[in-house]
């Protein structure tokens, strides 16, 4: 069925079709005219453009995908029935953070560099501060993001620390989506109408609309991140507890680093970077965890499925030459 999903203020998610401007049907009335419970109705709609009405909250749009928040947990990877009971408790919004959240459509395009392998006897300190050697190829990205904005301030804040500082502002859509370029991979000219042209990046802008996927993965995968609230409040914690150990330590005097300018002598000059012993703990926890979770479901599928088990490379399909 063709037509737009709307996120309304009143917490209901709603479907207008493309051949009647008139009228939006609550999604979950248009469920029950089905002959049965479809468990994957929703999936129907993931492809489908989606409009944030003016004023409509984190908090109700949230709410208004309550009916589906197993399948949606499934399918993000995150606790969507933790986050829903979360917005519904009560709680203060902060007076200090941001004003309205973004969801935005970004794209990028910068030269490939040609990482070589670490030396035998190389650190990471040396290693990450080799001169690169670029590349013949280009990196083309692009991600949804969501974040949040004040009035007075160009900086993007997180949205993943407390929900409920978050939960009652507005969500807005951005209908322009930026492509970047580095200055110094020269790939446009100076000059051309409609391309803005800052210090560190060259943008160009077209209209853009979100589908209902992108922007369910932008608030929970890009916005609020982690797999829980209560997941978020844990490392939000530890950080803040890491923050105050640095703080009170009286063997390290901390200096407020000076803003450089353009044409300050260290930012031509040559840099290198320096790692601590511990900058790498986290990850190295994380993948360990993730290899054991591995190996033990390697050796389950062994024991009970009578499918062979493929060892070695799979080579992927490649066009056939002529």
């Amino acid at each position: 069925m063709e037509g737009r999903l709307y996120f309304c203020a009143d917490q209901i998610l709603r479907f207008k079709s493309d051949f009647d401007d008139a009228t939006a049907l609550p999604l979950l009335s248009v469920l029950r005219t089905q002959p049965a419970d479809d468990p994957w109705f929703l999936l129907r709609f993931f492809r489908h453009p989606v409009v944030i009405e003016q004023g409509t909250t984190l908090a109700a749009i949230l709410i208004a995908v309550e009916a589906w928040q197993d399948l949606l947990t499934a399918l993000l990877d995150r606790d969507v029935a933790a986050y829903i009971r979360e917005m519904k408790k009560p709680a203060p919004s902060a007076s200090n953070g941001p004003d309205w959240i973004c969801i935005r459509r970004h794209s990028a395009v910068v030269r490939s560099y040609q990482y070589l392998q670490p030396g035998e006897e190389e650190d990471l300190n040396d290693y990450f501060s080799r001169e690169l050697a670029p590349a013949d190829d280009f990196d083309i990205e692009t991600e949804c993001s969501a974040f949040g904005i004040r009035f007075d301030s160009a900086q993007h804040w997180s949205l993943s620390e407390n929900i409920h500082d978050i939960k009652n502002l507005p969500v807005v859509i951005d209908n322009r989506q930026a492509l970047e370029f580095l200055p110094q991979d020269g790939l446009l000219q100076k000059g051309v109408t409609g391309i803005d042209y800052d210090t560190h990046r060259h943008r160009l802008y077209s209209e853009t609309e979100l589908s209902f996927r992108e922007l369910l993965e932008a608030i929970f995968i890009s916005g609020l991140f982690y797999y829980s609230p209560a997941v978020a409040e844990h490392n939000t914690r530890q950080l803040q507890q890491l923050l105050a150990e640095r703080d009170e330590d009286p063997d390290e005097e901390q200096e407020d680093a000076e803003p450089l300018s353009e044409d300050d002598p260290q930012i031509a000059g040559e840099f290198s970077i320096e790692f601590s012993e511990e900058a790498f703990d986290s990850l190295t926890a994380h993948n360990r965890q993730q290899t054991e979770e591995w190996q033990a479901l390697k050796k389950r599928c062994r024991q009970y499925s009578g499918l062979p088990v493929r060892i070695g490379n799979i080579a992927p399909a490649r066009p056939p030459e002529p």
